[in-house]
């Protein structure tokens, strides 16, 4: 599997002419390679004449990239193409129509109804979810881990939509030399759309802006501060000239091994908070464990007497009450230091956090 196979350029420059995500894309020639036999050109449905003779929908057979069928599902490209596919069936196997068909129809729903949007988006990848825009479950799995492997060819290919928007809203050329100098900070803020803009191209080189949701969040703004430190520019959460023209031709970021699959130990000796939340879990593991196993409540005499106040106020409660509030809270502790830490170790192997 590569991205010269085929057509797979032609579907590429599609996705891209639709601006459709990487993971879009890479779910769209997903459906494409196994749709066509691993070929990625436009076929025609497998079978002898008598064979496709006894299907419902001949002589509306399985045509192009993504086996379009039924008399409805033809005249709905007819219209939508401005082709008469119906009167011309074998266009349906040229790839200028075909591409547009996959694409179009994945991105608008044509098939079933369910669209590429209701399963893959910047903020998931439901990529097994996702056939359902094709073929209800078939093959679900399968296509899945191949959309997967796009997934990383697309990235490692440079593939990114919002980097031609980003380049217009600039109104500077694609390949435009990476701005190494910084540029005055654009006086108006930045609108809603330019930040979504900017979300959506900082996820496809390989951060984590968070939602495209147009503001500028601690999640965007990390991934600003960790793009403009990669690419040599004045740190600041700024969306300025100098800051637009290198994420517009930037490449996918490469992270070192030691640093994307650090362990929280290791994330723990580096980071403070990470330090932090690594000790209160071994601390509250070990108390938790050490009260839990004592199990009376004259061996826990110390956390009594600080609380002894408390249970003065509130009455005589059973000793065994206290012991388990204490393994709740030393519980509680751990949990919440477990989940500081493993986002402090996400934080650090994405780069947000060094």
């Amino acid at each position: 599997m590569d991205l010269s196979l085929g057509c797979t350029r032609m579907l590429i420059d599609e996705c891209k002419a639709q601006g459709l995500l990487r993971n879009q894309c890479a779910y769209v020639l997903a459906t494409a390679f196994w749709e066509s036999g691993r070929t990625m050109k436009p076929v025609r449905e497998k079978g002898g004449e008598k064979y496709l003779k006894s299907k419902p929908y001949y002589p509306y057979v399985g045509m192009g990239f993504v086996q379009l069928t039924w008399l409805a599902g033809y005249e709905k490209a007819s219209r939508k193409l401005g082709v008469d596919f119906v009167k011309n069936p074998k266009l349906l196997l040229d790839p200028k129509y075909a591409a547009p068909i996959l694409v179009l129809g994945s991105a608008e729903g044509w098939f079933t109804g369910k669209k590429l949007s209701d399963y893959i988006s910047g903020t998931k990848a439901d990529f097994v979810g996702a056939r359902r825009i094709i073929n209800v479950q078939d093959k679900a799995k399968e296509i899945a881990a191949i959309a997967k492997q796009y997934v990383g060819l697309l990235q490692a290919d440079g593939y990114g939509p919002a980097a031609q928007k980003i380049a217009r809203l600039l109104s500077v050329p694609a390949d435009a030399p990476v701005a190494t100098d910084p540029m005055p900070v654009v006086p108006d803020p930045p609108t809603k759309e330019v930040i979504q803009t900017v979300q959506n191209r900082l996820r496809e080189l390989g951060y984590n802006p968070g939602d495209s949701d147009g503001k500028i969040g601690p999640l965007t703004r990390g991934s600003i501060l960790s793009f403009k430190n990669d690419n040599g520019l004045t740190p600041s959460d700024a969306i300025d000239q100098a800051f637009l023209a290198a994420l517009a031709t930037a490449s996918p970021r490469k992270m070192a091994p030691e640093r994307a699959n650090a362990t929280v130990g290791e994330v723990a000796g580096k980071i403070p908070e990470a330090r932090v939340h690594w000790w209160t879990r071994l601390g509250a593991g070990v108390g938790g464990i050490g009260a839990g196993s004592v199990g009376l409540l004259d061996q826990a005499t110390p956390a009594v007497g600080y609380l002894s106040p408390i249970k003065d106020f509130i009455g005589d409660v059973p000793g065994w009450i206290w012991l388990c509030a204490f393994v709740g809270v030393c519980a509680a502790l751990y949990i919440g230091s477990q989940y500081g830490a493993k986002k402090a170790t996400e934080a650090f192997q994405n780069g947000e956090r060094r």
